[in-house]
This record gives C-alpha cells, structure tokens and sequence, in this order.
C-alpha cells in the first residue's frame, strides 16, 4: 500500500491499520473488538492521519448500510372527507393517538385532534428519514 509522504514509521502503521478495518466490510467497532484496538485510540490516529491530508476512506460498513434503502408498504384506508360546512366538533383535550408508529425502536404518535397539516408535515417528515 503506498503511504503519504513523509509519514513516521508509527503513523504508517496506523495508517496501514486504519485501511485495513475501512476496507474489511465490518464496523469500525466490530473490526476494533478483533484486533483488541479501543476506539479512543483508533479515532485518535485517524484524526492526526486526516490532519496529515491522508486520504482515510470511510468505512465500507457504513456505506453498505446507507446504500440500502428499506421499503416498507404503508396501507392507507380512505376516509371520507369531512364536508367543510358542518365541521367536525373534536375536544381539543382529546389527545389520544390515532396512529401509532413504531420505526427501529422509535415511536411516533398522531393524536385524535391533530390538524390535517400535522399530519401531513408529519408523512413527510418520516417519508424523508425513511
């Protein structure tokens, strides 16, 4: 692997290391747990190597998994418009959810009074993170 120039014997090593786990198809903290590297000092060396303008690449774990785009079919039953010359009294105290959506260990709830904006800005909030 040719190094930078003028790099110490020490900073080719970890230079050499660093290519090695962001080349591995593993986490940073996976390939760091097999080869018995604490994180702290990993980063620490990526940094001072950047610094150096090496070119240290991403880690190909990370881009595998932000490459991959999970669909997900989302089932909307039509409802009937509500006619906008006798508007629907709701309490504005009634906050129960009406929908609710747990997304890896997040959970968003759309409660019974929520505006029709509300909901929409909240479908394309998840539609954009999603």
């Amino acid at each position: 692997m040719d190094h930078p120039q003028n790099l110490s014997a020490s900073d080719r090593r970890w230079f050499d290391l660093i290519q090695q786990c962001r080349t591995s198809g593993k986490s940073d903290a996976q390939w760091m747990q097999e080869h018995e590297i604490k994180s702290p000092t990993f980063y620490y060396h990526v940094k001072q190597l950047r610094k150096k303008a090496c070119d240290i690449p991403e880690n190909s774990f990370t881009r595998q998994r932000n490459d991959i785009q999970e669909v997900v079919p989302l089932f909307m039953k039509e409802v009937p418009a509500v006619s906008s010359h006798e508007p629907e009294q709701l309490s504005s105290t009634d906050n129960t959810s009406a929908v609710r959506l747990n997304i890896q260990g997040i959970t968003v709830e759309i409660a019974n009074n929520a505006t029709q904006e509300v909901i929409k800005n909240t479908i394309a909030a998840l539609r954009f993170l999603c």
